[in-house]
């Protein structure tokens, strides 16, 4: 009884009138999207946020950690019926000594049980992660273990949105997305106004349209405290600016998007290393794509590459052809320089290898085609799966050959030990 009357206190005081707010920024026109997020500490009722972010309309994501929403099953089912995503919150060091002596496997133990807590709890794993620090280390983790969006803390960096740094410092497939600041340095958003003046520093970077994501993160006891006040921000100033409310989905797309036309769009000159490659292009049929692709088996699992596959192809020249390929471009496909990888990482694969459907590694390749003199990646992420090079190559060719969905097994570079692992 004890508890139910707490909670409902903590609902009433989210809905008790207040003072009417004085919003200074009312843009006419939105031109970026709103994407918030709102993180539970132990602070607050999991049972009293769920109805205050139904009232505010804003929000559908909630970072959390496990042991903050564990015996809450009534309100679990009320977020699952209400469509509100459940993501991972990290409390991590923020003095770089604590971490940078640890090797990067150091955090899998508790990344897998925390990912595997909350997988419980919804039905389906988390694909969002927010972290009081983000070292190296746990962004390159926390890609490998399929989390497609990272939500660092407001903690007075203000960076543009950008793709994670997977393990070897290569480009990976997740993003990264910094929040609006608050004034205070601490993130604390204290009475009204301070929750006020954030509001405004939210519409107009809405209004600015920098990025096509315009990151609110609000911790839960303000959003309990001050649901009334969120939601008259909603109708008096996003419907009247048009702002678009992202989901974790629709943000991540328009996010991909953007970042997809940066290197046009600012005018951006090809990279150095295009000058250290042959500049000759060549043109291979689909048949001739379609041999490769038989040649690259890739079994029995653990199975080691060949140099050359059909026609002389090198690797690097059989991976450009088959995402071209599954990519959707019509042969002859035109194969331009690539670099090989970079590194040979530790396959991560299950021992007994993973089905990955074919629509899924289609769009996953399309992302990550290369532009002449770029460097193919050493890691990828697709879907709840992380591939080495050689795992992704073998991948393709079965989904070259057509298999749907694609089984893919642990697969090795031809020399891992040696610049260019054999691919050139």
């Amino acid at each position: 009884m004890k508890t139910l009357a707490l909670v409902s206190l903590l609902s009433l005081g989210a809905t008790q009138p207040s003072a009417e707010p004085s919003f200074e920024q009312r843009p006419e026109i939105c031109q970026a999207g709103l994407m918030v997020d709102v993180t539970l500490g132990s602070d607050t009722d999991l049972r009293a946020l769920v109805p205050a972010m139904e009232a505010m309309e804003l929000s559908r994501l909630i970072l959390t950690r496990p042991p903050t929403i564990e015996g809450h099953t009534q309100a679990l089912e009320a977020l699952a019926a209400a469509n509100i995503e459940l993501g991972l919150w990290l409390d991590w060091p923020r003095v770089p000594d604590d971490v940078s002596a640890l090797p990067p496997t150091a955090s899998w133990g508790r990344l897998r049980q925390d990912r595997r807590e909350i997988r419980r709890a919804l039905g389906q794993p988390p694909r969002a992660a927010g972290a009081s620090h983000l070292p190296r280390d746990l962004e390159g983790s926390l890609e490998i273990f399929g989390f497609t969006l990272l939500l660092p803390a407001p903690d007075g960096l203000i960076q543009a949105p950008r793709r994670v740094v997977d393990l070897q410092g290569g480009e990976g497939a997740g993003l990264v997305l910094w929040p609006v600041q608050p004034l205070r340095k601490d993130g604390d958003l204290g009475p009204q106004g301070g929750l006020e003046a954030l509001l405004d520093r939210t519409a107009a970077a809405l209004a600015q349209g920098e990025h096509p994501v315009v990151r609110l993160s609000l911790p839960a006891r303000t959003v309990v405290a001050q649901s009334e006040l969120l939601e008259t921000w909603r109708r008096q100033v996003l419907e009247p600016c048009g702002a678009e409310i992202y989901e974790r989905t629709h943000a991540e797309e328009a996010l991909r998007a953007w970042l997809r036309k940066q290197p046009r769009e600012r005018g951006s000159a090809e990279p150095q290393t295009v000058a250290a490659v042959p500049v000759d292009t060549r043109s291979i049929d689909a048949d001739t794509l379609s041999i490769a692709a038989e040649d690259l088996a890739c079994s029995p699992a653990g199975a080691t590459l060949p140099r050359r596959v059909a026609d002389g192809l090198s690797l690097s020249e059989t991976w450009l052809g088959f995402s071209l390929a599954l990519a959707g471009a019509s042969p002859p496909y035109t194969l331009h320089p690539v670099l090989p990888p970079q590194s040979s990482p530790r396959s991560v694969l299950p021992a007994k290898g993973a089905n990955i459907p074919l629509e899924q590694l289609r769009a996953s390749v399309a992302e990550i085609a290369p532009a002449p003199g770029q460097q193919l990646p050493s890691f990828v992420r697709i879907g709840a799966y992380g591939l080495t090079s050689a795992e992704l190559l073998c991948a393709m060719a079965a989904g070259v050959r057509g298999q749907d969905p694609v089984h893919v097994s642990r697969s090795y570079s031809p020399n891992p030990f040696s610049p260019g692992l054999g691919w050139d």
